[in-house]
């Protein structure tokens, strides 16, 4: 579960910052 939910999490926040 933190496996694939921690990247997808910090993907998100990684591109709310760039937009």
């Amino acid at each position: 579960m933190i496996g694939p939910i921690q990247p997808i999490i910090r993907g998100r926040s990684l591109e709310t910052h760039l937009s």
